[in-house]
């Protein structure tokens, strides 16, 4: 591999869409959390709440896509 073109490709497109995707699903969970959970809610409950609606989008675009 002299060649830097050589090299395999470390950050793809796939990559790219891939990332996006997590953030705009992290950006609706958390746009829920502050939508739907009390204004005191503490911290620890509003982490909990966005992974719990991550996850649940995670699995149901997993459950979509494999049908």
């Amino acid at each position: 591999m002299d060649n830097i073109q050589d090299a395999p490709a470390f950050f793809t497109v796939t990559s790219a869409v891939s990332l996006l995707a997590v953030i705009v699903l992290l950006g609706i969970a958390y746009s829920a959390s502050v939508r739907y959970l009390p204004k005191n809610a503490t911290t620890t409950i509003r982490v909990l709440a966005i992974w719990h609606l991550f996850d649940v989008r995670v699995r149901a675009y997993h459950r979509h896509a494999n049908s």
